[in-house]
């Protein structure tokens, strides 16, 4: 994958984070628990994908 669309998709699930959270004070809500779950395989896909690259 490539490290700038992953950039690009890691900044619009914060975003997309960040909105939800706004309209409610409820975090269980499942969206953003999908959201924030592809978050986080986003950022470890982003920092395997650079520690690829670190040690070539």
């Amino acid at each position: 994958m490539d490290k700038s669309k992953l950039e690009a998709e890691i900044r619009s699930l914060q975003n997309q984070l960040y909105e939800l959270g706004n309209e409610t004070n409820q975090y269980s809500i499942g969206e953003i628990l999908k959201l924030s779950k592809q978050l986080d395989e986003k950022i470890i896909l982003y920092q395997k994908l650079k520690l690829r690259n670190k040690n070539k």
